[in-house]
């Protein structure tokens, strides 16, 4: 209705200019019959009064009646142009009001092709779709009527009087052969050639000077209403397009991660996305929809004042300290006045995933460490080890002393599992990785620990799966550690009792976005959760419950590597674990394995019997540590084993080119000055490819070799080592080779 109203108004100002021009030619023509008259009159020379003769009434009454209907007609054509935006019905309206007031056989509009300014008959009254075909056919091959050739160059109105030939093509092609008079007037549009209206006549002087300034009009107002037209499309065109971008904005700006509000000074909402009212209801309790006064633990005030920072303001929701919110408060000035941006990110789960990630790199980092001071621990303890067995062997000592060795030998055996939970930690503790089911080992586990934790705690195990066996790899003795050492940590979490709840179900992550946990791969996974119902854990003592020596339990005698030896388990076993606990609700431990697809059987394993006797077979010690070295020397030659010493592999290896026939078994340190265990064992190979090898370390991440572990005539032998273990795996090496 705007646009037809402003069509209107401007055809309305065209009709009226026109009406001004045709009655100042009205005055004009009554002027000069005015003067004729007078003319007249004088030359009569008559004293009568003076009057108007019958026919000069007649004619001026006539002149009125055309003048009053071509306005009538002008004043129809502009209501109509003023309704309508089709740039066809224009022109046809056009045509048919320019023959009806000026008369005619014919009425053509030719329009100019903006691209090749080339013209083109497009609408007519008189001519059938043959005769339009035909003539666009001429004009296309150059052959363009005088007039309108005229016209297209200057620009203005074009009488053409004549018969016959005139009226032919350029290149004689005979078009409107009957027709004797073309009045032919521009449609301009900005002062450019828009078209041409020509109306075609038989008579030779069919069309006077005001009837060419009628028609004259009529282009002009064709004129204005094809620009009202094609400026309606634009504009319509434009519109739409910005309609168009203002709802993609409005759904990206919909589906922004974050919350964004539009404030006013008073900080009154005027827009936002509907993330921002949700995450404002969380953090604004009171929240009326209307103004934003606070925001958790920070008023808005607060948070005007730092929007000059150049990082985002924390803020925590009040009801829950554990969602973590990241908030930006931005000043925007406009012509219309200033606002404020409000834009607001949910971080809890990104935080979490960071400090996962944090917790895990300071973890490494400490197993790196742990991995390295057990190393000489380790040696420490072996010679210590060995040592007390020795002296356990003598038979001339005294049933004092030698209670007082086994109390040594107690204290060894808590210093030897402190230095296996360390290295659990540091995953430098060599698993034996083998299928298994986990449903029986989780029953057996829960046997176990209803023993051994107090019956005001009940344990439930719950079994969220549907298939038969559960396959899992790994090390059953490891994975039963964990979770004794995740119920104990329960147990002391619930002194006045609880419940220790169990649980084990298959869950898939399909690698989107969106992981499980960082770094997991696609696939289905074991879940295993242990939870409890105790006191949780205060937040601040979350990022460290992994870390080697931390407890809060040290009034208990904690040692702080429980939950230390549970990291490193998991991660052995190419796992995850995460963490849910708060204050005063309980804690869930969740842990994620790997579903196998391998079948699972028992593995049964035969103790091989212990034989004492060396038999005087030679064997070589290559020992950088003097005191291990002894040790090792004695305790083999109370066996009846020669034994020869090397403090490195380069002299070990001297020893092997000389003697290497005589050698039965080389007992070697893996890390040693000049040349290490590996190295020398690699060089031996060479000489002698199935001499037997005994690898005794405290650091078994150092053997990266996996010849080492597939080779049938070397074994591993972890520090520290008791005399039966050594013994045992001496025995069992040598009769492979027997064979």
């Amino acid at each position: 209705m705007i646009e037809k109203g402003l069509f209107f108004l401007l055809g309305g100002l065209t009709a009226l200019i026109i009406l001004i021009l045709l009655r100042r030619r009205s005055d004009s023509t009554s002027g000069d019959k005015r003067m004729r008259r007078e003319s007249i009159q004088a030359s009569n020379k008559t004293s009568r009064s003076l009057s108007v003769s019958a026919d000069d009434r007649l004619r001026i009454e006539e002149d009125q009646n055309i003048s009053a209907a071509s306005l009538q007609v002008l004043y129809d054509l502009n209501k109509s142009l003023s309704s309508t935006l089709d740039t066809y019905l224009i022109i046809d309206q056009a045509l048919s009001s320019a023959i009806s007031i000026l008369g005619g056989e014919k009425a053509d509009y030719y329009g100019i092709i903006p691209e090749t300014q080339e013209l083109n008959l497009v609408r007519s009254i008189g001519r059938d779709l043959s005769e339009i075909a035909a003539i666009n056919q001429l004009l296309s091959r150059g052959e363009i009527k005088k007039d309108l050739k005229w016209i297209q160059k200057h620009k203005k109105l074009f009488l053409n009087k004549g018969t016959g030939k005139d009226f032919l093509g350029e290149k004689g092609s005979v078009i409107d052969e009957e027709i004797s008079t073309i009045l032919s007037v521009p449609v301009l549009i900005d002062q450019e050639l828009a078209g041409i209206i020509s109306l075609l006549h038989t008579d030779e002087n069919a069309y006077s000077l005001e009837q060419e300034e009628l028609l004259s009009a009529i282009a002009h107002q064709a004129g204005l209403a094809i620009n009202n037209s094609q400026r309606f499309v634009e504009v319509a065109f434009l519109l739409n397009s910005l309609k168009a971008k203002q709802e993609l904005q409005d759904k990206l700006f919909e589906h922004l991660p974050v919350g964004v509000l539009l404030l006013d000074n008073k900080f009154q909402i005027l827009s936002g996305n509907q993330l921002g009212y949700e995450i404002v209801n969380v953090l604004h309790p009171d929240f009326n929809q209307i103004v934003v006064s606070r925001l958790g633990n920070k008023t808005i005030q607060e948070l005007a004042d730092l929007s000059m920072e150049p990082l985002p303001i924390e803020v925590q929701n009040e009801e829950d300290p554990r969602e973590v919110f990241e908030v930006q408060l931005r000043r925007a000035q406009t012509i219309e006045g200033g606002y404020w941006i409000l834009m607001i990110a949910d971080v809890t789960e990104e935080r979490g995933i960071k400090n996962r990630i944090r917790v895990q790199e300071r973890l490494a980092t400490l197993g790196q460490f742990a991995a390295g001071i057990t190393h000489d621990f380790n040696n420490i303890l072996s010679a210590i080890l060995v040592y007390s067995e020795v002296i356990l062997r003598d038979s001339q000592l005294s049933e004092e002393n030698r209670s007082r060795m086994n109390a040594v030998r107690e204290q060894l055996q808590r210093a030897t599992d402190l230095i296996n939970r360390i290295l659990d930690f540091s995953r430098d503790q060599p698993v034996e990785y083998k299928p298994f089911d986990l449903i029986p080992f989780l029953e057996q586990t829960r046997d176990l620990l209803i023993r051994i934790i107090p019956e005001d705690i009940q344990v439930n195990l719950d079994k969220k799966y549907s298939p038969e066996t559960l396959p899992m790899r790994g090390d059953p003795a490891r994975l039963q550690q964990m979770i004794l050492n995740l119920a104990l940590n329960a147990r002391d979490a619930m002194p006045e009792g609880g419940t220790l709840g169990i649980q084990v179900e298959i869950i898939e992550d399909t690698g989107e976005s969106n992981a499980i946990f960082p770094g997991m791969d696609p696939g289905n996974w074991i879940l295993f959760q242990v939870k409890d119902t105790g006191i949780g854990i205060d937040p601040q003592d979350q990022p460290r419950i992994f870390e080697p020596f931390f407890t809060t339990k040290a009034a208990q005698g904690g040692t702080g590597l429980g939950l230390a030896q549970v990291y490193g388990i998991v991660k052995q076993h190419q796992g995850f674990i995460d963490l849910e606990t708060a204050p005063g609700v309980g804690t869930t431990f969740k842990i994620y394995f790997p579903l196998i697809t391998e079948e699972v059987s028992e593995i049964q394993e035969s103790a091989p019997e212990l034989e004492l006797d060396g038999k005087g077979d030679l064997i070589l010690v290559v020992e950088d540590d003097e005191n291990l070295q002894k040790a090792l020397w004695n305790l083999l030659e109370d066996y009846n084993y020669q034994v020869i010493l090397a403090e490195n592999g380069e002299k070990g290896f001297d020893i092997i080119e000389q003697i290497g026939e005589k050698i039965s078994l080389v007992i070697t340190d893996v890390v040693m000055p000049k040349m290490g265990g590996v190295e020398m064992y690699h060089k031996t190979r060479d000489i002698y490819p199935e001499k037997i090898f005994i690898f005794i370390t405290g650091h078994p991440s150092k053997i990266k070799d996996k010849s080492i572990a597939e080779d049938p005539f070397s074994r591993l032998l972890l520090k520290p080592f008791s005399m039966a273990e050594i013994l045992l795996l001496t025995k069992e090496i040598r009769s492979i080779s027997e064979k």
